[in-house]
């Protein structure tokens, strides 16, 4: 929880402005962030059930590691998780990866922006598990994160601010935090 709340002050610190800004865009045109945020998970969903039918067909025994790692941890401090999935990470990572990495890229070229984001977020959530698992299962967990990460980059260029990917995020791991109960 340390980790977790201290990356959340940080990137909060550093980034207020951006995060002020973008909460003031949301409070002018709701609407626009919140049909993004919920085009975007019907979108997400959609994705996720074509790559998760991909996968078994692949390895029908398959597991993602970080999904159980993270799962792991619930079962030992499941209220202390639960505020740093739902809450802190989803902030966290919506700002870094598409508040200041694909809007950083955007303005020069959409499509290494959508590339590159999603690279790093769904590489992110796998690299700490290089060496520990096979290629074969690092490779599939990876593409795990591949709809969330274009879909939520979808949601931050329609919605034009951080808030629709942020709402769309919280969503995503409440309903994963929902369904491990």
């Amino acid at each position: 929880m340390v980790y977790f709340g201290l990356n959340f002050a940080v990137v909060i610190g550093i980034f207020h402005g951006f995060l002020w800004e973008s909460l003031k865009a949301f409070w002018r045109a709701p609407w626009k962030s919140l049909r993004s945020a919920l085009i975007g998970l019907a979108l997400y969903f959609g994705a996720t059930f074509v790559i998760g039918f991909a996968i078994t067909y692949i390895d029908p025994n398959f597991v993602n590691v970080n999904d159980d790692n993270i799962m792991g941890l619930f079962d030992e401090y499941a209220s202390l998780m639960t505020i740093a999935a739902v809450f802190l990470v989803p902030i966290t990572e919506e700002i870094l990866y598409r508040g200041v990495l694909f809007q950083g890229l955007h303005q020069r070229n959409r499509a290494i922006a959508y590339a590159v984001s999603v690279l790093v977020f769904a590489s992110i959530h796998v690299i700490g598990y290089i060496g520990m698992y096979d290629l074969q299962t690092l490779v599939l967990c990876f593409m795990q994160y591949l709809p969330a990460g274009i879909c939520l980059a979808w949601a931050y260029e329609k919605s034009d601010n951080i808030i629709a990917p942020i709402l769309m995020h919280i969503t995503i791991n409440q309903i994963g935090v929902s369904a491990s109960r």
